[in-house]
């Protein structure tokens, strides 16, 4: 859910209102349904998301999120008791927002414009995991993925995506 009438002040304009991936919220209300599944031996593992959210009506400002589809599948291997490794693919269709909030300013700021949403992704992820299961530090639990965007193609003026790292 989420407010969206929220409002500020910027160096152009004064007590305007935020676009629409800056509001808090949608105030809609969504079905999102999942499903996962995954096979496991003491090897490694294989394993596929996926996800919906579908938003069911409109805002009281006239407009609503569009609708999402994200998928992930994944593959790991355990090469011993101390570390494994697993690759991917993940991959996000969204459609633009729906409708139109008439307190945007839609012809001079690109972020305001409800077509500029959405968009397709594919990204890459590749994750190397050490588990310490013995010592002074048993238990805990290291690890590093790095992620390449191989394909994305937005409906917009957005910031494109190249790769990220996250270490753990």
């Amino acid at each position: 859910m989420g407010s969206v009438d929220e409002w500020a002040d910027f160096p152009e304009a004064s007590n305007a209102r935020l676009p629409y991936d800056m509001q808090i919220g949608s105030e809609t209300w969504n079905l999102v349904p999942a499903f996962g599944a995954q096979v496991m031996n003491e090897f490694g593992s294989v394993s596929l998301q996926i996800r919906g959210s579908f938003p069911l009506a409109s805002n009281d400002r006239g407009w609503r999120p569009g609708e999402q589809v994200d998928g992930a599948l994944w593959m790991a291997r355990r090469f011993n008791d101390f570390v494994s490794a697993s690759v991917g693919v993940r991959a996000s269709v969204s459609k633009g927002i729906q409708g139109i909030d008439q307190d945007l300013e839609t012809l001079r700021v690109p972020d305001d414009l409800a077509l500029s949403f959405g968009g397709n992704r594919v990204d890459l992820p590749v994750e190397i995991n050490i588990r310490l299961p013995s010592g002074p530090l048993a238990g805990q639990h290291f690890g590093a993925e790095a992620v390449w965007t191989a394909h994305e193609d937005t409906h917009g003026p957005r910031i494109a995506s190249d790769w990220t790292v996250s270490v753990g």
